[in-house]
Parts: structure tokens; sequence; C-alpha cells
């Protein structure tokens, strides 16, 4: 068997994408972990942790050419042996099928973070297994071809095939099976599940948008919502363009059919593509925005900047357009007042200090003391002018812990008439009490209940007009009163 064009044109332009690939993951990983802020993220954790497998995948296919083995003729310029071969296959496997599952791994993610809710703290504890099950998975599933010795030449890689020196190998079912179970049945399940997670997430986005359509307070968080979402869509969509048409080959090959070359060739350039297709998800946003905000600069001088910026970070030529790279991944504050699942005007208390109600709102100017004084009310006597306004504004705003005045009104309505000095003071007292809202709790000294009565003592411990308590205007009366009696007294039996 001896290299067609098509073998050719494969060995040729495989190349493209998986350089390209290499460049991408590599500037991702350089993203990633130069950046103490997006070290700290797990999206970003998570996207690095994917990526160093794309760049080391990206290197095998790179280098396709010089593990097959010399004897094997259908690719051209094979420098390799059947060790070498086995060690291809073998990075192949668990390089390939640990970056899918990483993907399946990233999809849960964002359905997590943007359906769910979840906190770092809860999502802290699982990540360990988004990295332990892709290096596990990967590993386990490369050691089995391993120790079964089925690493040959499988076209353009080597992989779980048929011996190419023995047209007739008995194995071929077992070969077929193997291949399903370890990478392509992992790969469409990785693909359902990550389409899933992107439907569910799409099903809560729109829900959320009729739900709170006209509201502006949800408005800014849903728009991050809606780009942390798209960048998930942008890595599913990597990971089925990449292994689309490997998989309708494999199809149809499974079927009993022949696959065009053509189709095949295809299939071999959009295998080493999926490193290159992640960059593109991962630096879009920084792209998008920096030829949103320098419309002069030509485009592919922003992406050279982009990759110049990641690659070779100290090498900063004149008018290179500086970035701090904290735009790649959309972020949701957990602590955003605005979120879509809290209630719209709802606020916390601060620390350490127990939520009360609002209290009322002054009462009008119509109401004003001085207004009703000046239109010949009496506003001690009037009590009906005072509860009415009372009664209007506690049904507006409805406080608990409300306590009634009542006992005050009796006390102040039995003295006015011995003490007008008093009515004025306590008219305007009661009128600044109704604007508050009533007396709350928060408003009594320590140690003193609501409803506690002593002798010559009130019970509204608030400051009358010449800096004396309620309670002092009220003991001096009943005094005055006690002593004029005892004078009356005294003059009767003189």
């Amino acid at each position: 068997m001896t290299a067609d064009v098509y073998t050719i044109v494969l060995c040729v332009l495989q190349k493209f994408p998986a350089s390209l690939s290499v460049i991408g993951s590599s500037c991702i990983v350089s993203a990633v972990f130069r950046s103490e802020a997006n070290r700290g993220k797990i999206q970003q954790r998570l996207v690095g942790g994917m990526s160093i497998i794309d760049t080391l995948a990206a290197l095998t296919w790179l280098t396709t050419n010089l593990w097959l083995p010399m004897s094997y003729e259908f690719y051209p310029a094979t420098v390799g042996n059947d060790i070498s071969c086995s060690i291809h296959g073998f990075l192949m496997q668990f390089l390939d099928t640990a970056s899918v599952v990483y993907n399946g791994c990233l999809s849960i993610y964002y359905l997590l973070v943007i359906k769910y809710r979840w906190s770092d703290r809860k999502l802290k504890k699982l990540e360990k297994w988004f990295h332990i099950i892709p290096w596990s998975f990967g590993i386990v599933t490369a050691i089995i071809p391993a120790a079964l010795k089925l690493y040959n030449p499988a076209g353009w890689n080597c992989w779980v095939s048929t011996d190419y020196k023995d047209p007739d190998d008995p194995r071929k079912d077992l070969i077929l099976a193997i291949q399903l179970a370890i990478f392509y049945v992992p790969l469409w399940v990785t693909i359902i599940l990550s389409g899933g997670c992107m439907f569910m997430i799409y099903q809560y986005v729109r829900e959320t948008e009729l739900r709170t359509a006209g509201s502006s307070v949800v408005s800014s968080r849903l728009a991050r919502t809606k780009q942390v979402a798209f960048q998930g869509v942008y890595f599913v969509a990597a990971l089925v363009v990449t292994w689309c048409i490997p998989s309708i080959v494999r199809v149809i090959s499974m079927t009993g059919g022949t696959a065009p070359r053509a189709l095949i060739v295809l299939g071999g350039i959009t295998a080493p593509s999926q490193g290159f297709l992640n960059a593109f998800a991962y630096f879009r946003i920084r792209a998008t925005r920096q030829m949103r905000e320098n419309l002069n600069t030509p485009k592919w001088r922003i992406v050279a900047g982009i990759i110049r910026a990641q690659l070779f970070p100290l090498w900063k030529p004149a008018g290179s357009l500086e970035d701090n790279g904290n735009d790649c991944e959309a972020k949701i504050d957990d602590n955003d007042s605005s979120r879509p699942d809290v209630e719209i005007g709802a606020s916390k208390p601060p620390a350490g200090r127990r939520a009360t109600p609002c209290r009322s709102a002054p009462l009008s100017v119509g109401s004003d003391w001085k207004s009703l004084r000046s239109q010949g009310v009496n506003t001690i006597d009037s009590k009906r002018v005072l509860t009415s306004a009372r009664s209007s504004d506690l049904e507006s705003s409805s406080p608990p812990r409300m306590h009634t005045i009542s006992k005050r009104d009796s006390v102040i309505s039995e003295l006015s008439a011995n003490s007008t000095d008093f009515q004025h003071k306590s008219s305007k007292l009661e009128l600044e009490t109704l604007n508050k809202g009533g007396v709350h709790e928060e408003d009594l000294p320590p140690n003193r209940s609501p409803t506690s009565e002593s002798q010559g003592q009130s019970i509204f411990p608030i400051k009358t007009l010449d800096g004396g308590g309620v309670g002092d205007d009220v003991s001096k009366t009943m005094q005055n009163e006690e002593a004029i009696n005892k004078e009356d007294d005294r003059n009767g039996l003189d």
C-alpha cells in the first residue's frame, strides 16, 4: 500500500490545524496560570487543565509522521517503528479522551453556576473530581489497548486498529468493540450530556427573561448570565466540530460501508483542531472588546497582539495594545443584588443589626399642628383629628412591634385644662411621635417596658420643648394640683 494524493493532502493539511491548536492552547494555559486572578477562578482552572491536555494532543497530532513505522507506506515521511507507534497510540487515546471528558465537566460546571446558582464554596468541593475524572478515565482507557497490544497504524495516526500487516486479523470484532467502548461511546455521551446542559441553561435564561421582562434591575445581571451561557455554548460547539466528521466516518464503517476518501481527509483535518477552537471561544470576549475600542486597528493585528501578550509577555513593541486579561471570562457576581432569583426591592439589613420595618412618612402640611391651630382646632381635645391621621399613617406602613399611646392621650386630656403650656408641648410631641410612625422598641431606654407605669413617670421618654421629659411635666402638674387642693382645704378649715 503506497501513499496516494489523498494521504499526502491529509499529511500536509493536518499540520495547519494542529499548529493552530498548539498556539491556541498554549495561549490559554499562559493566560490562566500567569494571572493570579484567573488562577483563583474555578472556570479558569478547568479550562486551563483542559488546555494542557489539548496542547499535548495537538503536539502529538503535529508529529504523527515521526511516530508511525517506516514500514507503513500509506502515510508519507514516516520515521518511527512499532514501539513508537504504540506510544503514540497510548498518548492519542489518553489525551483525546481526557479532553472530551473535560468538556463534559465544563458543561456541568456552567449548568451548576447558571441554573442552580451553586456558590464557589460548593463548587470547590466538586472541582477536584472535575480534574480527577478526565485524567483517570483517559489513563485507564489507554492502558487497556496497550495491555492487549492493539495499538497499530490506523490511517492518519496510531490507535486501536487491526494489524496493517495482516488484513485478515481475527480480532476485528474485539477491536471494534474496544474502539466504541473506550472512545466513541464516551464521546457521544459527552456530546449529548453537554447539549442537554446547554439546553437547560437556555430554558432557564429564557424563563428568566419572560419573568423579569421590563425590569432594569435584573437586566444587567441577566446580560452577564447570557455571556457565561454563550461561553459554554462555544466550548461545546468546539467539541462537536472537532469530532463530528470522525464520528460520521466511524458510523459508516460500523454499518459495513466505506466512507468517501474526501470525508476521511476532512475528518483527519478537523480532529486536531480542538485547541484552536477552544482558544477562539476563550479569547472571543477580549478580541471583540479590543476591536470595538480600536476601530482603526486591523483585526489581524489585534489577534497577533493577544497571541504575543500570552506567549511572549516580555516583548512589548511600540504601539502594542495593553490588556489586563480580566475579560476572558464573563463573571456572575454571587453578591449581586440584581440576581433574578432575588425579589426586586428586597434588601438585607446590615450585619449585626436586627431588621426593623420602615417608619411611615411624616404627616402632610395640611395636618401640621400649626395649621390646625391657625384654623382654631384644639389639637389636644380633638383626638378625632389625630386619631384619624394616626390610623391612616399606621395602615400605610403597618409596622410590627407598634405600641399604643392611648394611656398617654388620656393623661394629656385630663391635664390639658390645668396647663396651657403643657398643651402646647404635648401637641407638638404627639405630632412628632406620629410623624415617626409611633413609638418603637428601639426608642425605649434600657430596662424599661413599653407598658410599665409608675407614679410621675411617663412611658414615652421623649424630650419636650424645654428639654425635660413628658413624665416630668406630668409629675409637676400633678404636684401643683395636689398643693392647690391642700391650700384650699386649709383655707376652708380657717
